[in-house]
């Protein structure tokens, strides 16, 4: 995120600190979590994954107050991702041991499945197809099954990590949104393409940046040239189908992002 997507970087800025109490209040009663290993867990501002839920409400006319405990099942299926995919490996991204690792994750996912409802319960039916939408995410071919038996060399443990998850998780908290908005059948399947598109140029960007010799580099092949094609047409798809609205420009900015 640069100077150029100011629209998007201002909308981070003022969503993060809700966003950072609401995973700290809504953590299980039970659960040993604290709240410094959540801050700790959560990612930098910069990458505004979880912030995607609001957005993909607020573009359908949602006010994001309302999809705050969404975007808190999204950043608590990524932290569990990473707390299973420290089980069994050499290089850990948190200092528990493998039990306590595995406890900690399915609390957190256990968590995830009911924070659809928190500021939906008047709208069972959104907020069953969203809880449906988190169970296909995670399934034994998904986000979390599907890392099952992935060897992870050093050093390259969390972008191995974020490059097979990073796009699952786009796809899934723009749906979130806009299946909690109320997006009805035609808006949310050219709302999914979009989502699609996003999280395929993600993918093709964090599989670049593991290749790269340098961060700064741009690969100069065809992935790059895919990779800018895939962002004009979510840009294309934003402008024709969705009216002018705050949502939309950060959509924009946050698909131009991918290229930079």
């Amino acid at each position: 995120m640069t100077e150029n997507h100011y629209d998007l970087k201002r909308f981070c800025e003022k969503y993060e600190p809700e966003i950072q109490a609401g995973l700290v209040r809504f953590l299980p009663s039970e659960s040993e979590i604290s709240a410094d290993f959540i801050k700790k867990a959560r990612l930098p501002i910069t990458d505004c994954t979880s912030v995607l839920a609001l957005l993909g409400g607020a573009i359908f006319g949602e006010t994001p107050e309302k999809l705050i405990s969404t975007a808190c099942a999204v950043e608590y299926i990524r932290i569990a991702g990473l707390l299973f995919n420290d089980i069994g490996s050499g290089v850990k991204l948190f200092e528990f041991e493998d039990k306590l690792a595995l406890t900690h994750g399915l609390s957190l996912l256990n968590s995830s499945y009911s924070l659809v409802f928190v500021e939906h319960f008047d709208k069972p039916e959104r907020a069953a197809q969203a809880h449906q939408e988190i169970v296909e995410c995670i399934a034994a071919g998904g986000l979390i099954g599907g890392l099952a038996g992935l060897s992870f060399e050093e050093n390259l443990n969390d972008a191995v990590f974020r490059q097979k998850t990073s796009p699952a998780l786009t796809r899934l908290s723009l749906r979130l949104g806009a299946i909690l908005a109320g997006a009805d059948y035609m808006d949310l399947a050219n709302f999914s393409r979009i989502a699609e598109i996003l999280s395929e140029a993600q993918s093709i960007k964090n599989n670049n940046l593991l290749t790269s010799t340098s961060l700064e580099e741009k690969p100069a092949d065809r992935n790059y040239g895919d990779l800018k094609e895939l962002v004009l047409t979510a840009k294309r798809q934003l402008l024709e189908n969705f009216p002018s609205n705050e949502a939309r420009s950060c959509l924009i900015q946050f698909a131009e992002s991918l290229s930079d």
